[in-house]
């Protein structure tokens, strides 16, 4: 259990940092705006149009500078950042950009904007905690979500909806897994695509696990859940109130159809 922060010490978590506020930076702002965190923003040049309106009011510091420069990210607060989202339209930019956040914060978590996927894998194996993009596949929803949770490792949409896979490890504290059959962690909203044992062999099959078995500590389950359900904000809040349609859909969903989809 961590011990609470002193007075001169933020909590890592407590400020988000998007760099690029052009139409998706815009946007990624505005989102996690919706959980009640702290955002600050890095632009080349002040920005002269505002797609989303709000946003100036929504930053904690808008630093007009060079996001590959390490006094920029030092003065928009790099060291007290959970997460910073790389999305200037310059790909290069927002790569050198993870490199020099990296080397102020080891443990701030990188989504980058990128469509290099190849050149994303050696990225994320040399960085750690990194996470690649690319814009014309995903909205910033996707992007956004990523920030704030570090188990997420994709997204989709299906249907009009967000959907995200989680991978998670088990741990003693997972009152809604530990000690549970399988079967019984399927929900309206959540799907269990695997289940590997802490001391099995990897799956050969994604669906080659047994639905009967007992969760344990140290576990490794693989779910499809709603992306949405972390939100909070008025809108989403109407969305849930025709969540009925949703449960239809999400009951639905077998292993066999998404095998096909």
């Amino acid at each position: 259990m961590h011990s609470p922060p002193t007075s001169n010490q933020k909590k890592p978590q407590d400020l988000f940092l998007v760099c690029g506020l052009k139409s998706l930076g815009q946007h990624c702002v505005a989102i996690l705006k919706e959980y009640d965190v702290k955002v600050s923003a890095i632009e080349d040049v002040q920005p002269e149009h505002w797609e989303v309106p709000e946003v100036p009011n929504l930053l904690e510091k808008l630093i007009i500078g060079d996001c590959r420069q390490p006094s920029v990210l030092e003065q928009a607060g790099i060291c007290q950042c959970r997460s910073i989202l790389l999305v200037t339209r310059n790909e290069r930019i927002n790569i050198e950009a993870a490199f020099a956040a990296r080397r102020l914060n080891p443990h701030v978590r990188l989504i980058v904007r990128s469509d290099k996927q190849n050149f994303n894998k050696l990225l994320w194996e040399n960085l750690g905690n990194f996470v690649a993009f690319e814009p014309t596949h995903l909205s910033a929803h996707a992007f956004a979500l990523t920030a704030l949770g570090s188990e997420a490792i994709g997204y989709f949409t299906l249907e009009g909806q967000l959907l995200q896979v989680i991978k998670h490890q088990v741990q003693a504290k997972d009152s809604w897994c530990n000690g549970k059959p399988v079967h019984r962690l399927n929900l309206t909203t959540r799907r269990i695509l695997s289940h590997k044992p802490v001391l099995s062999k990897p799956l050969k099959e994604l669906f080659g696990w047994n639905p009967e078995a007992e969760v344990q500590v140290g576990d490794t389950l693989v779910y499809i859940d709603v992306a949405y359900d972390l939100a909070f904000s008025e809108q989403h809040r109407q969305f849930h109130s025709q969540k009925w349609q949703w449960q239809q859909f999400i009951q639905g969903i077998t292993a066999k159809n998404l095998k096909e989809k």
